[in-house]
Formats: structure tokens, sequence, C-alpha cells
């Protein structure tokens, strides 16, 4: 009965990223539909893709961090509830403005369940079965990313657009209500973790600056001076993260992992992916 309870609960914290990988890519066939719906230009328009995926950067590494003290299910169930909360926002957004709120809830709470779901699974699973169920985690997040394109264009040649926000609700619900009665119980620790606030508030600022800076960039045009103020801003708050990560004993990120060439190659080559498949997705849909 156990085993049956770890893999549902597998699935459930699997299907749960399914759905925010998803939501990373689906938004992006919906962008045309989006921009003529709501009347605004594509250059605000890619804010609603965007948006989320800053504050799941921004946030990630925190939540991590959170869960190693309050615990990986109370995370991972607020998370939940902030995604489907999100969700809701946005399937019933009238503005552009409205639904960027939603992003926002929904990014905070993908940002919280995608931080935990990997130490969930090792919770529930021996040593010895956990590289099978880290490959199944990641194998159904994944198709969430692969199915957006062709699941959205489903959607939207059939229904509306808010439909691609309101098949995460139910989802949620069943998810949350599953975790509420079969997810293990965990132990608070009883010693307290020093955080690293100065880290992930000069890190947020980084992020976020210098996505704003591109963004201002499209609209207004990068000669202008408010845009490179606002770039500077952001590699000023990359230097002080940096320096603050370097001196601090319990560092948001430890700078020392990047001296290990293989793990740094391996991050370099994906981000270059993920920036290509990105662009391609945000662009496509305008000429298909």
């Amino acid at each position: 009965m156990k085993s049956k309870h770890n893999i549902l609960t597998l699935f459930a914290t699997s299907f749960m990223s399914f759905m925010q990988l998803l939501d990373a890519s689906i938004v992006n066939v919906a962008i045309p539909s989006l921009t003529k719906d709501l009347h605004v230009p594509m250059n605000r328009a890619e804010w609603i893709v965007s948006v989320y995926l800053i504050m799941i950067c921004m946030l990630l590494l925190f939540w991590g961090r959170m869960a190693d003290q309050i615990g990986y299910i109370k995370i991972f169930q607020t998370g939940t509830i902030f995604f489907t909360l999100g969700s809701l926002i946005c399937a019933l957004s009238p503005s552009l403005y409205l639904l960027l709120i939603g992003r926002v809830v929904q990014g905070l709470g993908a940002s919280m369940s995608m931080a935990t779901n990997i130490g969930i699974i090792a919770m529930i699973f021996p040593m010895h079965q956990r590289g099978r169920a880290y490959g199944i985690n990641s194998i159904i997040a994944q198709l969430g990313n692969i199915s957006g394109p062709g699941l959205g264009g489903l959607i939207l040649g059939v229904l509306s657009w808010h439909w691609i926000f309101i098949i995460n609700i139910p989802i949620g619900i069943i998810v949350y209500i599953y975790g509420l009665f079969m997810f293990p119980k965990e132990a608070r620790r009883s010693k307290e973790i020093a955080y690293d606030w100065t880290g992930l508030v000069t890190y947020s600022i980084a992020i976020a600056t210098f996505f704003i800076s591109i963004f201002m960039g499209q609209d207004i045009g990068f000669g202008n001076r408010n845009v490179w103020l606002i770039l500077i801003v952001s590699l000023i708050f990359w230097a002080i993260f940096f320096y603050v990560e370097k001196h601090k004993e319990e560092p948001l990120i430890n700078l020392k992992i990047f001296k290990i060439s293989r793990l740094t190659l391996s991050l370099v080559s994906a981000l270059i992916v993920f920036s290509i498949g990105y662009y391609a997705n945000v662009i496509m849909p305008f000429y298909l």
C-alpha cells in the first residue's frame, strides 16, 4: 500500500510540474489572441509570458532554502494554492494589468512547487529507487513544456484563451486535496537556518531590473537614457549580489560550485538551449 501511495505522490508532484511548465509555453501560442482581445501591442503582451518566468527565477532558490526549515510538503501545498489562485485570476482577467497580476501569483506558486517536488520525492523513495523517480518526474515535467504549443493551438481552435488558464484550476484542486490526505507527514527542523535575505533582495532586484531594461528597450528604443540607467542599476546589484554571496557563511548560492568545470559548462549549454527555444516559442505563433 505504501508503494502505491508513493507512486501516486510521485505523479501528483510531477503533474504539478507538468502544468507549471505547460503554462510557460502554452501562453506563447495565445499571445496573438491576447494582443487582439486585450488591445495591447506585442511588446507588452510578451510580459504575460516573461513575468511568470521572472517570478520563478527570482524565488526558486529562496523557497528551496525555506523548505529546509519549514518543510517541503507545506511549501509545495502552499505553492499549489497560489498557482491555482493565479490561474483563476488570469482566467477572469478583463485587462492586461489584472492578467499580469494573475501571472505574478502563478509564478509565485510555481516557484514554491518547483523548489520542493524533488525534495518530496527524496522523502518518499529509498535511495535505490530515487534515480528512476527523478527520471519519471523530469519526463512528465518536460512533456508539459513540449505539449504547450500543440495543446494551446487545440484549445484556441475550439475555445477562448481563458481556457488555457481554466484547465489548471481543477488539477490544482485535485493535487491539493490529495496532498492533504496522502502526502507524508514531516517534522519541522529544530535548528534554525540562517536566511540570506541580502542575497535574495539583491538577486531579485538584479533579475527584475535586467528584464525591465530589456523590455523597455524594445518599447521605447535602446537609445533611451532611462533604459541604460536601469541596466546599470541591474549590473550594480549583480556586483553586490556576487560580493555578498562570496562572503556569506550560508549564501543563497554557493559560488564555489561553479569551479566544477563540467557543471558550469552544462549550465551555460542549458542557458543557450533554453534561450533559443524560448524566443522561438514567442515569435513562432505570429507566423503560423
